[in-house]
């Protein structure tokens, strides 16, 4: 049942609030209006800044080449919005897209900022090199998790790392790290995203291949078992036995 007003309800309630508006003195009435005007003010401050979004940096390009390799994998994206800094050098994203836009260019061996040890450690000396080594990897073991959780089709993600112990030696700087990926999936993942997701990792690690890096499911499928960036995907859809 629709519920109508007729024109003398509107007239009492509009006189009840002429009546509680006359109880005030001009002072009063001024206070009011001013106390209304600056809580309006705040509201529309409130929405702005809230609507505002956080902008990032995703990378900071080496070159115009890169610049303009960046520029086009997001254009042809065109799910990601990115400002540019006045050099074209360097790229802005917001904070949510900034997991989906550093995926994207680790698939296309661009890496992105936030893997450094200076996100771990202020640069001082009171932890052992391999104290160092070992929080690095818990922080990019979490970090890459949870980049991967942002995937639609990953309900959860496990990842252990095998970095190698830089002992200043050029053995050691040649050496790649392992990376080990397990993925709760909520739909099926595709051989070509498997693939890219490797690649991601490999990028990001800076490993020159994807050989160690190793995808699972949560029901111990292969997605991905070695294999370089140019060949195609490991072992797909294969049973391990844990």
């Amino acid at each position: 049942m629709e519920l109508e007003i007729m024109p003398e309800q509107v007239q009492k309630i509009l006189t009840k609030i002429t009546d509680w508006w006359k109880k005030f003195t001009t002072k009063q009435r001024i206070l009011l209006g001013s106390i209304v005007a600056v809580i309006i003010l705040a509201l529309v401050i409130l929405a702005v800044v809230v609507g505002k979004p956080n902008m990032v940096t995703l990378i900071e390009c080496s070159s115009t080449a890169q610049a303009g390799e960046v520029k086009d994998l997001l254009d042809n994206d065109g799910s990601i919005s990115y400002q540019m800094s006045d050099d074209g050098l360097t790229f802005y994203v917001d904070e949510k897209d900034n997991a989906a836009a550093s995926i994207l260019l680790g698939q296309n061996g661009v890496p992105t900022e936030g893997f450094s040890i200076d996100n771990v450690f202020d640069g001082g000396f009171s932890s052992t090199e391999a104290d160092k080594t070992k929080k690095y990897k818990l922080y990019l073991e979490n970090y890459f998790a949870d980049q991967l959780e942002t995937l639609s089709n990953v309900e959860s993600a496990s990842v252990t790392l095998d970095i190698p112990n830089d002992d200043g030696t050029i053995l050691a700087r040649e050496q790649d790290s392992y990376a080990a990926v397990i993925l709760t999936l909520n739909s099926d993942m595709s051989d070509e995203q498997a693939q890219g997701l490797a690649q991601y990792i490999a990028t990001q690690l800076g490993n020159d291949t994807t050989d160690n890096v190793l995808i699972l499911d949560s029901n111990s499928n292969v997605l991905f078992s070695g294999g370089d960036s140019d060949s195609s995907v490991g072992t797909a859809s294969s049973q391990l036995s844990l």
